[in-house]
């Protein structure tokens, strides 16, 4: 079984579905559901379905959102890691075009932009057979230097030629 280290943000999902236009002043009714997010943890659940032995680290806020993504992830066969920082976790609360099936997208990254070179760099020395950077983590100017360290750190510990890393430049 192949070990891998995914890493990304820590984001709860804040899914509205309006039953129709949004009224501006005044109730809209809605279905609305919330849950553990994230590109990067959706990749690392289904890595862990697939038999990969799977950590996904990130960095979150000392609060209920950090529990709820823990157990999430703990639940679907994923071991969390998680930076704790004094600011709030992620939220993105996507809305849904009742007739288009669009989706407009509020985010807060949260304590994701606290995500520290230093943290990931200890998970690294500890040994994966494969790294996932998140592309999130690399676009973001304040997480960008955890990514790409992360990366190359990796790449120093590399001893199999079957092993692919990509970095953006």
């Amino acid at each position: 079984m192949s070990s891998v280290l995914v890493i990304g943000d820590v984001m709860l999902d804040v899914v509205v579905r309006p039953d129709g236009a949004v009224q501006t002043t005044s109730d809209t009714p809605s279905r609305v559901s919330v849950g553990r997010g994230g590109a990067a943890a959706n990749l690392a659940v289904a890595l862990a379905r697939s038999g990969a032995d799977v950590t996904f680290a990130g960095s979150a806020g000392d609060d209920a959102v950090r529990v709820v993504v823990e157990e999430a992830l703990r639940r679907a066969g994923v071991t969390p890691r998680l930076q704790v920082t004094g600011e709030s976790s992620g939220t993105v609360v996507a809305v849904i075009d009742p007739s288009t099936g669009q989706r407009a997208m509020l985010t807060d990254r949260g304590a994701n932009s606290a995500l520290a070179r230093e943290f990931l760099i200890e998970m690294i020395a500890e040994g994966f057979d494969h790294v996932h950077v998140s592309g999130y983590t690399l676009l973001d100017e304040s997480t960008r230097a955890a990514g790409v360290g992360a990366l190359d750190r990796k790449s120093t510990r590399l001893n199999s030629s079957h092993v692919a890393l990509s970095r953006m430049p």
